[in-house]
């Protein structure tokens, strides 16, 4: 495998020997990556923080990168014994999301990816403080994502507020760079039993390549009723009750929403409602009870990465009991070094039978 460094649109290295590469992509959130060389004097010059990385195989045309990495530390350790090394780590072009922070506040209701069209473009597009803006910077988005929601934000990290937001309604994000820096959304292909509009991918033991599995049903953190708590004071401050469950079943949390705000009035009680209950609802969302099934899967055989499957599809897991799972690919760790090659997808279950 080769890696490309590039310093913006200039190529400035080609590095086609190291003594190890990890390279993690995600779904939901920013990937990472630890490259590891042997020191070279002329390749220090050439590199820089904030320089990208791109491997060969993520090279879609002459100015399309998918799976980019930025240098964000860069390492020389000196070993008399084994040896010096010279080691690169960032996290992916993504990462740049993480640079904003929502400082105004900012109610939003509508379609999702509308909404985060709208959070990009005032704080990475067109924002009115025109230092915060970054040149080039575009949007494109899966048209199957159609969600809406109804909520208001204040002081959110962007990118770990959009992280929150995949995670709860399962879409994907990234940056990739075409001459400019591409921010899109996306959703996963399904090619698990429950459709037949593409192939299934399935990891069973019968098809020999799930090599390990891990069921858990845990209940423990399980909530049904949300008293979410507005703005106000004392007696006077606003309460809405979401959910529902009664007596021994009945399990409550409290969530403090005091930032989200009426503005004075100027939302309407019933929108400043809505926005309790949306929160509320949110917060329910996180402590349901979890079925989750794991595996280790054999993913260079029958069913290979990027080929047959991708980063945020669904497949399927089946084990040795008869239990069978819908799952999301979250995560892939791949790995190169001397002892070989290796791909770690890492899933999570969506529906267990």
């Amino acid at each position: 495998m080769t890696i490309y460094v590039f310093t913006g649109s200039l190529l400035t290295a080609v590095i086609d020997r190291y003594i190890s590469v990890i390279w993690t992509t995600r779904y939901f959130s920013d990937g990472d990556f630890e490259l590891t060389l042997s020191p070279d004097t002329e390749l220090l010059k050439k590199l820089e923080i904030g320089s990208f990385l791109v491997r060969d195989k993520d090279i879609e045309t002459s100015t399309r990168f998918k799976n980019v990495m930025r240098i964000e530390n860069i390492e020389i350790k000196t070993d008399a014994e084994n040896g010096n090394t010279l080691v690169l780590t960032g996290k992916s072009l993504s990462s740049i999301v993480s640079q904003r922070v929502v400082a105004s506040q900012t109610s939003l209701r509508g379609q999702l990816r509308e909404v985060i069209h709208l959070l990009l473009v005032e704080n990475f597009i067109l924002p009115k403080n025109t230092s915060r803006q970054i040149a080039d910077f575009k949007y494109e988005f899966d048209t199957s994502l159609t969600t809406t929601i109804d909520t208001q934000v204040t002081g959110d990290n962007l990118g770990e507020w959009l992280s929150m937001l995949a995670e709860k309604y399962g879409f994907g994000w990234d940056v990739y760079w075409d001459n400019a820096y591409i921010f899109y959304l996306y959703n996963g292909t399904n090619r698990s039993r429950t459709q037949s509009a593409v192939p299934w991918v399935v990891f069973s033991p019968d098809f020999q390549n799930l090599l390990n599995t891990d069921y858990q049903y845990l209940t423990e953190q399980f909530k049904n009723v949300a008293v979410v708590a507005g703005e106000g004071e004392g007696a006077a401050r606003s309460k809405v009750i979401v959910g529902n469950g009664t007596g021994i079943n009945r399990f409550e949390q409290w969530v403090d929403a005091r930032d989200i705000s009426s503005n004075d009035g100027t939302i309407s009680g019933a929108d400043y409602i809505a926005l309790l209950q949306a929160r509320g609802t949110e917060a329910l969302t996180e402590h349901i009870n979890n079925e989750l099934f794991d595996g280790d899967v054999d993913a260079t055989r029958q069913y290979i990465l990027n080929r047959d499957f991708f980063l945020g599809d669904i497949v399927q897991l089946e084990n040795d009991y008869g239990i069978s799972a819908q799952a999301r690919v979250l995560e892939v760790i791949e790995s190169e070094d001397a002892s070989g090659t290796r791909v770690i997808p890492t899933f999570s279950a969506m529906g267990v039978m």
